[in-house]
């Protein structure tokens, strides 16, 4: 064999091997895609909702997330102290009925797990902190009760009043018509407490009256108020500087979720305002303002 023609077999191999390590190289980042697709990765957790029950005892909801098994809460009292494990569950609720007594402001935080085949746990990120500040002043909404009732009687909770006004989906539906041309009446028994003889609502004013209504009867005291910190779902609140009434269906902080009448015409379900930007002016209550 002659020099030109060992040259010419040395360079098909080395050409040979210079593609093999081509595609290897190619090969390895496709590999490693598909480890990473079967691995156990879940996203960030996301808040639905956080609220006290009629017990004051804080209420936790999130949103699902895609793929995860299952959610874990963490909880701290103080900005110093550790995160506490609240609890481990499939569900995307959790009731914390171990807050203490003295506890009057809390921090909670949730993150979702998928368990991955080996038994171990993969997890997500952490949701953002929500807080809620406890009033131990009693039962009911935020601890509030009618002085004037004896203990049998108390002021419906968070949830009766939100069920209660939610009801009236089945008569109100989302974008059923309504107007200023629509309106509704507060008797005396009710526009006493804001010290008149009656008070007629109209458009959006109206149907807020009306989800008022619903959640606390048609005989119990309005009265107005000016202190945000101090809402209940079922309260009026009276929002773009003065030109819009809504009723309120849950608080979480700043953010209100609200039942409205008159929006672009018509009955508007869920809409969330914050009351930093919204135009807050004041509001009517059915629950006695000490």
């Amino acid at each position: 064999m002659g020099l030109t023609e060992k040259r010419r077999i040395g360079a098909g191999m080395l050409k040979k091997l210079i593609v093999m390590f081509v595609m290897i190289a190619l090969l390895i980042p496709c590999v490693s895609g598909v480890t990473g697709a079967n691995a156990a990765v879940v996203g960030k957790t996301k808040w639905a909702s956080a609220e006290l029950n009629s017990k004051s005892q804080p209420v936790l909801k999130w949103k699902e997330v895609s793929g995860a098994t299952g959610y874990r809460l963490y909880r701290k009292t103080d900005d110093s102290a550790k995160w506490i494990k609240v609890t481990t569950t499939k569900k995307t609720s959790a009731t914390d009925k171990k807050v203490a007594e003295s506890v009057t402001e809390v921090k909670y935080r949730v993150r979702a797990y998928k368990t991955k085949e080996n038994g171990k746990k993969s997890w997500g990120k952490y949701s953002s902190v929500k807080t809620l500040t406890i009033d131990r002043g009693g039962s009911g909404q935020n601890g509030n009760n009618d002085p004037g009732k004896d203990e049998s009687s108390k002021y419906p909770s968070a949830e009766e009043a939100r069920a209660a006004i939610y009801a009236l989906q089945a008569d109100y539906p989302e974008g059923r018509p309504w107007t200023n041309a629509n309106s509704y009446v507060w008797g005396y028994d009710v526009a006493i407490g804001l010290g008149y003889g009656g008070y007629t609502g109209y458009g959006c004013q109206g149907f807020a009256m009306i989800a008022s209504d619903a959640a606390y009867g048609k005989s119990t005291p309005a009265y107005q108020f000016t202190d945000t910190k101090r809402i209940l779902v079922g309260d009026i609140l009276r929002i773009s500087n003065d030109t819009h009434s809504v009723v309120v269906l849950a608080v979480d902080g700043k953010n209100i979720t609200i039942a409205e009448g008159n929006y672009n015409s018509s009955i508007h379900w869920g809409r969330t305002i914050n009351l930093d930007t919204c135009g807050f002016v004041y509001g009517f209550t059915r629950v006695p303002i000490e």
